[in-house]
């Protein structure tokens, strides 16, 4: 009797397995480099943050930069800029 108990239940948590909801998984292959620190300088009397971020995609599908977030270090969260659409596209260079 007991067998037969073990493979029924076994049968059935392989049967509801699928059901279960599965984390979606985390997609690797995007490489985000800042090779130099950002430098603060004067550009027409203003301040400006100038740096350099490298993208890299290894993945075999396109991916997008759909939004580009610069946040403090000294405040945790608080944006120096926010840059989405246009104004990214206007930023972004692609080298080759």
């Amino acid at each position: 009797m007991k067998p037969t108990w073990f493979l029924a239940s076994f049968a059935l948590v392989l049967a509801a397995w699928p059901v279960v909801a599965q984390p979606s998984p985390i997609v690797n292959g995007v490489d985000l480099l800042t090779p130099v620190p950002p430098v603060l300088v004067q550009v027409a009397g203003r301040s400006t943050l100038v740096y350099q971020m490298h993208v890299t995609n290894f993945q075999n599908a396109e991916v997008a930069l759909v939004r580009h977030q610069v946040l403090r270090v000294d405040r945790p969260g608080e944006p120096v800029a926010d840059y989405s659409e246009g104004e990214l596209t206007r930023r972004l260079g692609r080298p080759g």
